[in-house]
């Protein structure tokens, strides 16, 4: 019979792998001196999980920055992004000989997209609190799918609109 070193629970399988009380993983020592070693393994793998998730490109904030911004804690970030793009559309609309700015912020917004798409995740992980890690990959995941409607909508009302005959 074994004990587990956590949660101290007798183990009547001598090969079990896993704690049945508190899930732990068991090193299979022939001795059962468990207490030279405490160490949680089902932590370690489930922080390798989140820092390996917080590293994954943020499809939410790329699609949809100013509105994932507001919602993940960045509203300065998010505040900039809606002030560059309303100063472009009415620079434009006032003299389009400003349409260089025009240019030149949307493609200024586009690198801040791809730079919060690639940090997004781990920025919203400190900037807001979440109850737990699944919570915050639920909401950043509902963000990826809405990023993907929004851009299949754009998409797709940009050719009904070019197929419009005036």
């Amino acid at each position: 019979m074994r004990i587990c070193p956590y949660c101290k629970t007798k183990i009547k399988d001598d090969g079990a792998e896993v704690c049945p009380a508190c899930g732990a993983l068991l090193d299979p020592v022939e001795n059962n001196n468990f207490e030279e070693k405490p160490h949680f393994k089902v932590d370690e793998i489930i922080n390798k999980d989140k820092e390996h998730y917080l590293k994954k490109f943020s499809w939410g904030a790329f699609f949809l920055l100013p509105i994932w911004g507001l919602c993940n804690g960045l509203w300065i970030e998010a505040l900039i992004v809606i002030a560059l793009r309303t100063l472009s559309r009415l620079l434009y609309q006032a003299n389009p000989k400003f349409g260089i700015w025009d240019s030149i912020i949307t493609i200024a917004i586009l690198i801040a997209s791809i730079y919060y798409g690639n940090i997004g995740n781990r920025i919203a992980w400190k900037r807001r609190k979440w109850k737990n890690f699944e919570k915050f990959a639920e909401s950043q995941q509902t963000w990826a799918i809405a990023g993907w409607i929004w851009l299949i909508a754009v998409i797709a009302f940009s050719i009904y609109i070019s197929t419009i005959n005036y």
